[in-house]
């Protein structure tokens, strides 16, 4: 789990460290609440742009006027890595959206 910060994001601020500390605590607590077979890896906050230099074969962004992932998903070779973006409670700017990184 990769926590982006983009522009409607709510600004974490300076105790970023015990955010960090306090999302991983929770994690834990849903896997063993879950019955879960691993505890996936939490890692900081980044912004946006940062995030979208890293390499993935596919991108995906969430949102109310996207297709079916499934039906994104199903033609794509089991090997290639994919991230799938979720974004902030306002959701992504439309420039955000235009990034010709990600596929809508």
């Amino acid at each position: 789990v990769q926590w982006l910060e983009s522009t409607r994001s709510v600004r974490v601020a300076k105790a970023t460290g015990e955010r960090l500390a306090r999302w991983k605590r929770i994690a834990k607590a849903a896997l063993s609440q879950s019955g879960g077979y691993f505890l996936p890896t939490i890692k900081a906050p980044i912004g946006l742009e940062e995030f979208l230099t890293q390499p993935f074969d596919h991108r995906f962004m969430g949102g109310f006027e996207s297709k079916s992932l499934l039906q994104e998903i199903a033609h794509l070779d089991p090997n290639d890595s994919r991230c799938l973006l979720i974004g902030p409670e306002g959701g992504f700017t439309n420039l955000e959206i235009q990034k010709p990184q990600i596929i809508p």
